[in-house]
């Protein structure tokens, strides 16, 4: 079985997912990497404690279920942070990292509460009854797989409506393009909607959530998209099993910032 995210780097370079897949080689992480880490670490942190959040609110007001949520968020990154201490100092990122993860984070906080709030708005109950039928759920780091893919992944974020219906998210940091999506971030939620669909018969789309530029982008499932992740499953496959490199790709402004530049030029 192999990862959703081996397509995707797959399909950026096939000689980097050859380093990762065959020759077992991983760099030490670029700053997007890391900064990127932060935020899941903190959101799936927050997210396991929602239940405790949502319990102990007492009012419908937006304001003060805003400030519950940013409060735990504030904290979370707190503990986050000191976790990596270590990447942080080697990247020289320590002192932007709060400047450029919060934001991203008070998004999170501030989505979170409406719903809540909205919720409260509707139905008038809180604590234990609140968090019971609280529609709809956020759930971050949502493990998948397919035996019949051989495929497995991790989805950013699920929305869950139903025992039947939701709604998969994939957060992406760093720049969004001018209009649709990167074509291995849009191949990377049409499988993990493939994956969703094996328990949740009604998912059929999702959105890629580009969020250090504040937009969202959807992908629809259909047989085209389908039948590409089918086809680069197989290609992943067959690399995973060569035993000669691909050939370096052809764009050079990958290889600039790639963190293994040096062990891709040693290979022949």
């Amino acid at each position: 079985m192999i990862s959703v995210s081996s397509l995707t780097t797959y399909l950026y370079c096939q000689r980097k997912a050859y380093l990762n897949y065959v020759l077992k080689i991983y760099g030490p992480g670029r700053k997007e990497v890391v900064s990127g880490k932060i935020k899941h670490a903190v959101i799936e942190y927050v997210n396991d404690d929602e239940k405790e959040i949502v319990e102990s609110i007492d009012s419908a007001s937006l304001e003060d279920i805003e400030i519950a949520y940013r409060s735990k968020y504030y904290k979370a990154l707190g503990s986050i942070l000191l976790k990596y201490r270590p990447d942080l100092e080697r990247l020289n990122l320590k002192e932007q990292a709060m400047a450029e993860v919060w934001p991203v984070l008070l998004k999170e906080a501030k989505l979170r509460a409406k719903n809540v709030s909205e919720f409260i708005s509707r139905h008038n109950v809180f604590g234990f009854a609140l968090w019971e039928k609280l529609t709809p759920k956020y759930v971050s780091e949502v493990p998948v797989a397919s035996f019949a893919l051989g495929l497995n992944g991790k989805i950013d974020k699920v929305e869950m409506h139903s025992e039947t219906s939701v709604l998969p998210f994939e957060m992406k940091s760093g720049k969004a393009p001018k209009s649709g999506i990167w074509d291995n971030h849009r191949v990377q939620l049409a499988a993990y909607i493939m994956l969703l669909k094996e328990k949740y018969a009604d998912v059929n789309e999702g959105y890629v959530d580009y969020i250090d530029a504040n937009e969202k982008r959807k992908v629809v499932l259909n047989p085209f998209i389908e039948d590409e992740v089918k086809k680069l499953i197989v290609k992943v496959n067959e690399l995973k099993n060569s035993t000669t490199p691909p050939e370096k790709d052809k764009n050079p402004a990958k290889c600039v910032k790639c963190e293994l530049r040096e062990q891709c030029d040693a290979l022949k």
